[in-house]
């Protein structure tokens, strides 16, 4: 056992001896009871993290690993490290993002074995089940120093060296600290924080382009391929996509873009990185949403629409409820309330009293109630305002 004055140096070498030995249980004890509270040290962290994720604690690895990749948002380590505690957790889409960013982050010589991963969780249809395709060792990265015989020459000089000058040394040291931290933040070394959330996702959507390497696995949901687009026609929606998340991470336009090349000729890698640029859209509101289809155009190819939201006026007629989910037809009115466009079959939960056979608009998601081809596209009432 270390005592309290044992160097920071020993604990990093026999944390590290005990990693690469997998001794993950008295690895774990150890660091538990020589790590203190507010140890900043990122390679044992990254050692006492990715050791709990060998011994399962995923809770509290991904506590560590958040609270590194918050000052540490390139490292690919961590990031690998959390796609994997993310995927055992369910959360697909997050472990997806991690390894976009990991591979981004990578040295050359990693990329491959981060694909690797990429592919494996794109292809598990349930991620919780990642522990029965491969163990965490295998999945996870963490590059370790050679453990170095203590040096007994310096050990006996830096024992002859007097107090006042060692304190002197780490005076200037922590000055020097303190002004790197300092400076850093001025110039906004560390403004990839989990706070920022336009500007996380901006660059994270700037890192997926036609032209990098990344292949996934997973099939694009294509329903037809009948969109004809030449080279120039795919790269410039494909960008424009980017770009409409990119400024407005609501955007209803960049909803329609996406179907639109995902039901076209363009090639499946690019309809793969299509549908990761399509997991960093929020559903729009009625004050924010930047684009609304007409009725006629969605009635002409419906398939171009699932998923995408409308703001359209009209009334709300045969009302059937289901428990506390309501069916109706909504007839969709143009300009002049005498003018019907069209009829398109409705539900909504909850549905507020007072509004059948009212012209009203209703605020809502277009969507397939089933996956066949032939399925009706149907309207998910979110919102109804006088």
């Amino acid at each position: 056992m270390y005592d309290g004055k044992s160097k920071k140096t020993d604990i990093l070498s026999e944390a590290i001896k005990l990693y690469k030995s997998g001794q993950i249980g008295t690895l774990v004890e150890f660091l538990e009871d020589n790590l203190e509270t507010d140890n900043k040290d990122l390679l044992l962290n990254k050692i006492y993290a990715f050791s709990l994720i060998r011994a399962n604690n995923f809770k509290e690895a991904k506590y560590i690993l958040e609270k590194m990749l918050d000052i540490y948002p390139e490292d690919y380590e961590i990031l690998n490290a959390l796609a994997f505690v993310s995927a055992f957790g369910g959360y697909k889409t997050e472990s997806i993002n991690y390894l976009l960013d990991a591979e981004y982050f990578a040295p050359q010589e990693l990329k491959g074995k981060i694909k690797s991963n990429l592919d494996l969780v794109s292809n598990l249809s349930d991620v919780r089940l990642i522990l029965n395709y491969v163990k965490p060792q295998d999945f996870l990265i963490l590059n370790l120093p050679e453990v170095k015989k203590k040096n007994l020459k310096f050990g006996i000089l830096r024992e002859r060296l007097n107090l006042k000058t060692i304190i002197m040394v780490l005076g200037i040291f922590l000055i020097g600290l303190l002004f790197y931290f300092a400076i850093s933040s001025i110039i906004g070394i560390f403004d990839y924080s989990s706070g920022d959330v336009a500007s996380n996702i901006k660059k994270r959507v700037e890192r997926i382009t036609i032209e990098n390497d990344l292949e996934l696995s997973m099939p694009a949901v294509v329903v037809t391929n009948e969109i004809i687009l030449n080279g120039n026609q795919i790269v410039s929606i494909f960008n424009e996509i980017k770009s409409l998340i990119s400024r407005n991470r609501f955007s209803n336009r960049a909803r329609f873009l996406v179907n639109y090349l995902l039901n076209s000729n363009a090639p499946i890698s690019i309809k793969n990185k299509t549908q990761i640029l399509k997991t960093f859209l929020e559903p729009p509101t009625p004050g924010n949403i930047d684009w609304v289809p007409l009725f006629e155009e969605v009635s002409s190819k419906q398939f171009l629409y699932d998923d995408v939201f409308v703001m359209w006026r009209g009334k709300i007629v045969n009302i059937q409820g289901v428990g506390s989910k309501v069916n109706f037809t909504f007839v969709v009115e143009g300009d002049n309330p005498s003018v019907v466009k069209g009829f398109i079959k409705g539900s909504m939960e909850n549905f507020p009293k007072g509004y059948e056979g009212s012209s009203v608009n209703v605020f809502g998601r277009l969507f397939f109630d089933s996956e066949l081809f032939d399925s009706e596209l149907k309207i998910e009432a979110l919102n109804i305002i006088q």
